[in-house]
């Protein structure tokens, strides 16, 4: 922590390992259970770097739905929804998707909802990805019990 402080105070905006930084940030205070701190975290990385060029938008969705924080939710569906055809690895489209179903179900969508439902088990079950050469990376070696029972229960 200590160390990615130093880079925020020292480096320059733009650096690419800066703004980085804020999401590993809010990393650590997941980990440390300092949820409301890992928000604010996540939310200036992403503010930083509107082409999500990193995971943090994943790690910040997943976050709020799991926390059930509704008032996110809509911010949560359009960071998700501008990725959700783009990641060739079935490890994150499963997540994405899991995410998709569960905000949709809350906002009354059922088709959509059951609709990213199927599509994340299907990414769940993939066995390959869609990088040439590397067809095991990326794959579901264990789905995430929580996201599933949210997508179940809602």
């Amino acid at each position: 922590e200590s160390l990615l402080n130093k880079i925020l105070a020292e480096f320059p905006v733009g650096f690419d390992f800066r703004e980085d930084s804020f999401g590993l940030l809010g990393d650590i205070n997941v980990f440390r259970k300092d949820f409301d701190k890992a928000i604010e975290y996540y939310k200036i990385n992403l503010s930083l770097d509107p082409n999500l060029r990193g995971v943090t938008y994943l790690s910040f969705c997943t976050l709020i739905v799991k926390l059930g924080k509704t008032e996110e939710y809509d911010y949560a569906e359009s960071l998700l929804t501008s990725r959700v055809d783009y990641d060739p690895f079935p490890a994150t489209q499963y997540v994405i998707c899991s995410l998709l179903s569960i905000i949709n179900r809350y906002n009354g969508k059922s088709a959509e909802a059951d609709h990213f439902a199927r599509r994340a088990d299907e990414h769940a079950a993939k066995e390959k990805s869609g990088i040439p050469y590397r067809q095991g990376l990326g794959v579901v070696l264990q789905r995430d019990p929580e996201l599933d029972r949210l997508v179940q229960e809602q």
